[in-house]
């Protein structure tokens, strides 16, 4: 996923009928996907719309990830979904909780929903903070640092 100045785009989409969804990139590519297990508390259990807010709720999460690791104090985030959501305004305070403004675009040829039948799973992995050299760690331990990850 690519941060654009303090815009990220994502297509996101679900589907009620095999309990998957997948968010993908600006471009099409698969970003994350698969199914949701039944311990998720979004989880749709077979509700259409549901399946679609759970899975711009993901996106939505994952941008805020993104705009977070790039420094960015806001961003736009520019959403394409397959259909249109009854509950825009839980959708922006989520958003609005990342730090994102939120712009909705609903267009049929979504490329999330073919990864939505695509078999198996991609997880999104978010960026591995580096780690502490000794010397930090030293520090840390004598209560000299207190940097916070």
């Amino acid at each position: 996923m690519r941060v654009f100045e303090d815009d990220i785009t994502l297509a996101a989409a679900g589907d009620s009928v095999s309990a998957t969804f997948s968010v993908c990139d600006d471009e099409g590519r698969a970003i994350w996907y698969g199914p949701f297990l039944d311990a998720d508390t979004d989880h749709p259990r077979g509700d259409a719309q549901a399946a679609t807010m759970a899975a711009a709720g993901r996106a939505i999460g994952l941008a805020a990830r993104a705009r977070t690791d790039a420094g960015l104090p806001a961003a736009t985030l520019r959403l394409t979904l397959s259909e249109p959501v009854d509950d825009e305004v839980t959708l922006a305070c989520t958003a609005a909780m990342g730090g994102l403004a939120l712009i909705i675009e609903v267009a049929q040829d979504n490329p999330a929903l073919d990864w939505c039948y695509a078999f198996g799973r991609l997880h999104w992995t978010p960026r591995v903070r580096p780690r502490s050299t000794g010397s930090q760690v030293n520090k840390r331990r004598e209560g000299k640092s207190r940097r916070a990850w």
